[in-house]
């Protein structure tokens, strides 16, 4: 049949029909590729948009809103703890002083805001901590421990005992360094661990070493807890180790008050 069809007669099956000649088989043809290019466009288009989910299934999740997710606290443990800790050491009035290098009988000045050059903190000095989270989370101080690093024969030189200036401030703890295990022991009435800080409650310590024989280097190991994190905190002195020596192998200078200048005889 060609041409035109106006009247179909249907005996049986319709085989096969043609309609309009060769024009409508190209008409055909044309449709048949217009439909086949938008099929391979739409899985081009289906193909990108769940590749790269299926290569990183964590950024499918963060980008659905599903799998894995990280707390705030988890980010902080990641880039670092929750807390900080600052800390200072000075001598006691009357029971605590300096050992310096053995110069020879020159008077030494004093000054309350620094060390003299090349001193090491006597037994019975105070080391002052001061621990301030880092932000409105609060962060449980579990423990406190000491971390011996060095054990040495008491620096030799010059002692330079602090004289009795005004009030001594309470201890609240104390530290026996000459112990194998040195503990840290709170002075009664003073609380014990647990402590607990942020960012705007801080809490200090004030920690009195003791030796009777040794220069001891040494550091606190603050353990911590926030929600489900933990941690563990080093302080010292700056990235050293604190340092406590005996005064039993240093001559000792005395100290004049009026001059405020230790001399080696008064």
């Amino acid at each position: 049949m060609t041409g035109e069809a106006r009247n179909v007669v249907q005996t049986g099956s319709a085989q096969n029909i043609t309609i309009g000649g060769a024009s409508n088989d190209r008409l055909g043809v044309i449709g048949l590729a217009i439909v086949a290019g938008l099929l391979v466009v739409a899985v081009v288009v289906v193909a990108a948009l769940t590749l790269p989910s299926q290569l990183d299934p964590d950024r499918s999740a963060a980008d659905t809103g599903g799998g894995r997710t990280t707390s705030d606290a988890g980010n902080a443990q990641a880039s670092g703890p929750p807390v900080a800790a600052v800390s200072s050491y000075l001598p006691v009035g009357c029971r605590s002083g300096w050992v310096v290098p053995d110069r020879g009988d020159e008077p030494i000045p004093y000054s309350p805001r620094k060390p003299p050059a090349g001193a090491v903190l006597g037994s019975g000095g105070e080391i002052t901590v001061t621990v301030q989270g880092l932000t409105s989370r609060s962060a449980v101080l579990q423990s406190m421990t000491v971390d011996v690093v060095r054990r040495s024969p008491a620096v030799a030189g010059v002692y330079l005992p602090l004289g009795c200036q005004g009030e001594v401030p309470p201890r609240r703890s104390r530290l026996d360094l000459d112990a194998p295990a040195p503990l840290i022991t709170p002075e009664p009435g003073s609380v014990s661990f647990p402590y607990k800080v942020n960012d705007v409650e801080p809490e200090q310590f004030v920690i009195t070493p003791e030796v009777t024989t040794g220069d001891i280097e040494w550091r606190l190991l603050l353990k911590w807890t926030s929600g489900t994190d933990q941690g563990e905190l080093v302080v010292d002195d700056s990235g050293k180790p604190f340092r406590t020596t005996a005064a039993t192998a240093a001559r000792q200078f005395c100290f004049d008050s009026k001059t405020s200048v230790w001399r080696s005889s008064c």
